[in-house]
């Protein structure tokens, strides 16, 4: 009797322990099953509160633009250029944004590819893309005959006839370009010369460059020598020498250009009659009228990011959307 009381035991011992390895087996299966599951929904939700929060930042700058004080001319001291406050680790709901450099940049800044006269295009892919002159007369001539409406090519240009006569054909587009990476397609093209090019380069826009924002390149792709084109962003930058801050010299009109430059002084003859130039073949303008931004997003636990990249003009359409 007392053998088989401790055997009796040592039995339901056994099973006890059969059990719980069973129990702790099915928790595991469990665990492997749902956990997954779990996993993703979390990071659904971030994704969801990040995405969300990128497009509170595309919300705010279109607000930003359409409650501005009524100008006649765009200039880089104004708040949609570079704002912290209004773009920096800005909450919303559960998640932060922030706009890539705090602010927006202004299309007008660049080389409008649709609406450059040959010569302009030629300037800048010898001064910005380091072509020699031959090749970016190529480039020049093609993008001037892919957005014109014939298929009769330019010197050194390209219609269909070129395209169809590659490994893989394609026909020449023969209207405006609707994104950058269709310069892609245009001969003489390669993705070093765009990597290069494209910071430079713009769709939007009536095609005169802002003389308040761009940049000294981009004011000697248009006709400028270095010198003057120096000469003009330092008078931009005011007293403290510095971009976008309060004391910037603003052009608030293109016919007085000539003469706010005179009288700020340090200016030739010689620099004053390119100038010239430039404001009666129409390349110049103080105003801009479309902006892009790149809004990122970070949900508020993980941190995980969404970015947005848009572009809009301002009656707040939006001509671009691009996000991760």
């Amino acid at each position: 009797m007392y053998s088989y009381r401790y055997l009796n035991r040592g039995s339901v011992l056994i099973v006890t322990l059969w059990v719980l390895f069973m129990l702790a087996a099915l928790a595991l299966a469990i665990n492997a099953l749902v956990w997954p599951q779990l996993n993703f929904a979390g990071r659904f939700k971030d994704r969801t509160e990040a995405l969300y929060a990128a497009r509170s930042g595309v919300e705010k700058s279109i607000v930003k633009i359409a409650t501005e004080k009524p100008s006649a001319f765009s200039a880089l001291k104004e708040g949609w250029s570079r704002d912290e406050d209004a773009f920096r680790d800005v909450k919303a709901a559960d998640a932060v944004f922030s706009l890539e450099g705090y602010g927006l940049i202004d299309e007008e800044r660049k080389i409008n590819i649709n609406k450059a006269a040959q010569v302009v295009l030629k300037n800048s892919f010898v001064i910005i893309g380091e072509v020699d002159d031959h090749d970016a007369s190529v480039i020049a001539a093609s993008i001037m005959d892919w957005r014109d409406p014939d298929d009769k090519p330019l010197e050194n240009g390209a219609e269909t006839g070129y395209y169809t006569g590659l490994e893989r054909p394609y026909a020449c587009k023969n209207a405006d370009f609707q994104v950058l990476d269709e310069l892609l397609q245009v001969r003489g093209m390669t993705p070093e010369i765009f990597e290069k090019m494209k910071g430079y380069l713009t769709v939007y826009g009536l095609g005169a460059v802002n003389i308040n924002t761009a940049d000294a390149t981009v004011l000697r792709c248009i006709g400028l020598s270095q010198a003057l084109a120096d000469k003009i962003i330092e008078y931009r930058r005011g007293t403290d020498g510095k971009d976008s801050t309060e004391d910037d010299n603003v052009f608030d009109n293109v016919s007085t250009v000539i003469a706010t430059l005179s009288k700020a002084g340090k200016v030739s003859s010689e620099e004053l009659s390119q100038l010239s130039g430039v404001i009666s073949s129409g390349r110049i303008t103080i105003r801009s009228d479309n902006f892009t931004g790149r809004s990122v997003g970070r949900a508020g636990n993980s941190g995980r990011s969404y970015g947005i990249t848009f572009t809009f003009n301002r009656n707040g359409i939006v001509k671009l959307w691009r996000s991760d």
